[in-house]
């Protein structure tokens, strides 16, 4: 089985030109979860260190300073939660990471669920992000 994923994740490879990181879309963001999870399943760190920067620079895009995103939320927001889920495995911190302009993905998880709370929402991101976003803040704060 690993064969046969190690060899997925070279067609993986083959193909990331298409999802170059400035491109701050869904598909540059599930880019990064599958060959990101590829690499964890095979023990392949340096690939996941190796798209987790990329991940950062699509931070830099889409974290403003105050928490806020310039993203349309759900699925992307996800995708880089998911993203910095599988960066901490290998030591590398996306959710605490601060953008040029001093934002950070916690942050922005925060800001989108207290501002949908204060409206009187549900927040417009899903469950398994704010999951994420509470078990990186428990860590950071014990």
């Amino acid at each position: 089985m690993k064969g046969w994923f190690t060899s997925f994740l070279s067609k993986v490879d083959e193909i990331k030109s298409h999802y170059h990181p400035e491109l701050t879309g869904l598909a540059g963001g599930a880019y990064d979860v599958l060959r990101m999870s590829l690499a964890t399943f095979l023990g392949k760190s340096d690939i996941v260190k190796e798209q987790a920067a990329t991940v950062q620079w699509r931070l830099e895009q889409a974290i403003k300073a105050d928490g806020q995103t310039q993203l349309p939320v759900t699925l992307q927001m996800d995708t880089l939660a998911v993203s910095a889920e599988l960066a901490s495995r290998v030591g590398v911190d996306l959710w605490g990471y601060k953008t040029q302009s001093g934002g950070r993905l916690i942050d922005a998880v925060q800001a989108l669920v207290t501002d949908a709370n204060n409206k009187g929402q549900a927040p417009n991101v899903f469950d398994r992000t704010i999951k994420l976003a509470q078990r990186y803040a428990a860590k950071t704060e014990a």
